[in-house]
């Protein structure tokens, strides 16, 4: 006898009913009530093994799938052990546990162990995969982040920057654009910090002074984050060092 479905309500954000609405071959009904089942599931029964399974193999999954996503459970569901088996045929290599005491691995006891899962348990192997994968990137783009924002950036990185806000203002019709040097050694990164540089960003914005362009404020040291540049447009293309100072 076939279970009836039982009418609930729940609150959810906009991202969730969007994401929800987006399942390939599947109303966004259905969507909720599998995402619902499979959280269940993987809460309340064989969770705790499929994500040491998923641990342990990880060097052979991750590569295995690492074209797949979430929305590709179907496919895992049917194939799985297929896709890990073709992997495996093509990268003849030896395989080892990343953590621990870094024992071989053993790619036939993986085929079986995946062919011997349930639907369930074989989407709970992708999700942990696809979440590890997620995890990588997030902390490769932070570490690349703290490195961006660690490195004082060079004297072609200031200038850069200074000519992009050139030709953002002109796009949008403007006479001139008042450019600080606080504020493009925050955007490119090092900026405040010990390693900062700060005196060769101001060099640069001196350097591309145009006679006709304004000093709008000056640092009392002379080489400061307040240091404030009117760059008037369109650019001539001869950049002095003498300028017109505004009061």
């Amino acid at each position: 006898m076939i279970a009836k479905f039982q009418k609930t309500s729940l609150q959810l954000s906009p991202m969730v009913l969007h994401d929800m609405g987006h399942w390939p071959g599947l109303t966004q009904s259905e969507a909720l009530r599998l995402s619902v089942e499979r959280g269940h599931y993987l809460s309340s029964l064989n969770s705790e093994a499929v994500a040491d399974l998923a641990d342990e193999y990880a060097p052979i999954l991750r590569e295995a799938l690492q074209d797949l996503g979430y929305e590709d459970y179907r496919l895992v569901v049917r194939s799985l052990p297929a896709i890990v088996e073709g992997f495996l045929c093509e990268e003849n290599r030896a395989w080892n546990y990343e953590r621990g005491d870094q024992h071989e691995l053993k790619p036939g006891e993986l085929i079986e162990k995946l062919r011997g899962m349930n639907a369930i348990e074989r989407i709970g192997v992708l999700d942990c995969i696809v979440a590890e994968r997620q995890r990588r990137f997030e902390v490769g783009a932070t570490a690349q982040e703290t490195s961006r924002q660690t490195q004082a950036p060079r004297a072609a990185d200031f200038e850069r920057e200074v000519r992009e806000r050139w030709r953002l203002a002109q796009v949008e019709g403007a006479s001139y654009v008042d450019i600080n040097a606080g504020e493009v050694h925050r955007k490119l990164g090092g900026y405040p910090g010990p390693g900062n540089a700060m005196a060769n960003c101001c060099q640069v914005m001196e350097r591309l002074r145009e006679a006709s362009d304004q000093v709008r404020e000056s640092p009392r040291k002379g080489k400061g984050a307040s240091l404030t540049i009117r760059y008037f447009l369109p650019r001539s293309g001869k950049s002095t060092a003498a300028g017109r100072r505004a009061v």
